[in-house]
């Protein structure tokens, strides 16, 4: 396994909640068993993370359901994947640990992924909602123009009414 852009959103305060350093654009962020922490790493450096800020964020209904199939905490043993944050970009990647600690001891490797990632498809449902969404609009506007013509028609006759009193008096 590679590297996987993870579909989710990265909360904007999520670094603050982390306790992470404000110097690096990638960071690693992974489970340490024998700290009981977890650790992040610029390749270069190495430190802990805000357990709450980890807890809550893995255990967050929207997103842990996407890392379930991952193997991010292990008890005692060390885990397989770890996540690989993209500051620059916003964007969360998972994979192996050895290939995260890989990249980030070359960084102008991460510079591929930028062209590399997938840009937001809609999915069916979303597809769906958008067209019903614009149905509806385009449904409305119909309306108005039927109730617009028909205001008109109706001033229209009473204007004529009008004139046709005035003038025949």
């Amino acid at each position: 396994m590679t590297l996987e852009v993870l579909p989710i959103p990265v909360p904007a305060q999520f670094e603050r909640a982390l306790a992470l350093p404000a110097q690096s654009r990638w960071l690693g962020l992974y489970w340490e068993p024998q700290l009981g922490y977890p650790c992040y790493t610029d390749g270069q450096t190495v430190g802990t993370a805000n357990l709450q800020g980890w807890q809550l964020f893995c255990q967050h209904p929207e997103i842990q359901p996407r890392l379930l199939s991952y193997q991010l905490t292990a008890g005692e043993r060390a885990p397989r994947h770890g996540l690989l944050f993209d500051r620059q970009h916003r964007r969360l990647y998972i994979g192996e640990l050895e290939r995260i600690q890989e990249y980030l001891q070359h960084p102008v490797a991460l510079e591929i992924l930028e062209p590399l990632t997938p840009r937001h498809r809609f999915s069916l449902k979303e597809g769906w909602q958008f067209l019903r969404e614009k149905w509806l609009v385009g449904l409305a506007l119909v309306l108005s123009v039927i109730v617009g013509v028909g205001v008109v028609r109706t001033a229209g006759k009473y204007v004529h009414e009008v004139f046709e009193e005035v003038f025949d008096d």
